[in-house]
């Protein structure tokens, strides 16, 4: 999946070193999504002029060893009447380190998600000690994983157990499972990309939530894309769905502009609809493997309009 990014933060100048200095990855993106809701049973209008999201990944390999890391910022601000009804705060950062012997990897991860939802915070701080095999394509490993949140609910240590298979020709498919504190955590992904289109279909859920998220574009000239997709957040009580199609213009190698309209069902009965501004950019192939239960437990606490 292509990334969209800003020539402000230097990454024209990155891009040309990625192959000399070791960078096998490296991708910015800066999204943002603003829009208005409805209740037909109070007349009870809100807006999200406040949904933003920026994300930084990169890879950097040298020899049998590669260092990796992401960080990301979100925010939602929804109002309602003219009040503050609802925001959410969130930054992940997350570290790792890779060892390669022959076929075996080795690994160990660090992850911090900090979150506030109104006047409630909470920090979850995770470690990992991996091991991964590759062969033909596939790769399989094993995970152990300490967890720890600030307000309790998390303190513990588990396990988790990864794998996925990819091709030269563009598939990709992962999946990830955590059992922590009597819990299961689970994660999947396929994609699909050629020069004329790419699909995208990933999958996260515990015992109480599940977040499935669908992406497409289909390039009718060779640097514009038709884009669409959704995204459906079940809590098991109730839930948000998105459904959103637009245009993504390649403005040069590596970077893009995406524009989308959204169709919005959100908790509590609420029907809106949304734009979406995207720009971004990216260079090398993403990381397959382990994947830090901060990223997990993010998509999870969502609560609205979240389909970054």
């Amino acid at each position: 999946m292509r990334f969209m990014t800003v020539c402000a933060v230097g990454a024209a100048c990155l891009g040309a070193q990625v192959s000399a200095e070791g960078l096998a990855h490296l991708s910015f993106s800066s999204q943002v999504l603003t829009g208005e809701t409805f209740r037909d049973i109070d007349a009870l209008t809100g807006s999200f002029t406040g949904a933003s999201r920026f994300a930084a990944i990169g890879v950097y390999e040298t020899g049998a060893t590669s260092l990796y890391g992401s960080l990301v910022f979100d925010n939602v601000d929804f109002t309602g009447r003219g009040l503050r009804d609802n925001t959410r705060e969130a930054s992940t950062l997350e570290l790792g380190l890779d060892y390669a012997a022959g076929q075996f990897t080795i690994g160990a991860n660090a992850s911090v998600l900090d979150l506030a939802n109104l006047d409630e915070e909470n920090t979850l701080t995770s470690l990992a000690l991996y091991g991964d095999y590759g062969w033909d394509g596939f790769h399989a490993g094993a995970a152990l994983v300490s967890i720890e949140a600030s307000d309790g609910d998390f303190d513990d240590v588990g396990f988790a157990l990864f794998g996925g298979y990819e091709t030269p020709t563009g598939l990709a498919l992962g999946a990830q499972v955590t059992e922590i504190d009597d819990e299961t955590f689970y994660t999947a992904y396929a994609t699909y990309a050629t020069d004329a289109y790419e699909i995208t279909l990933d999958v996260t859920g515990d015992d109480n939530d599940r977040l499935a998220r669908l992406f497409g574009a289909y390039y009718v000239l060779p640097e514009v894309a038709v884009i669409g997709g959704f995204v459906d957040l079940d809590t098991g009580f109730d839930g948000t769905t998105e459904r959103y199609v637009g245009a993504r213009v390649d403005v040069a190698p590596g970077y893009s502009a995406e524009f989308a309209l959204y169709d919005l069902e959100a908790f509590n009965g609420f029907e809106g609809d949304g734009v979406s501004f995207k720009i971004g950019y990216e260079v090398g192939s993403p990381r397959r493997g382990y994947q830090s239960f901060a990223t997990i437990a993010d998509r999870l606490l969502s609560p609205i309009f979240y389909s970054f």
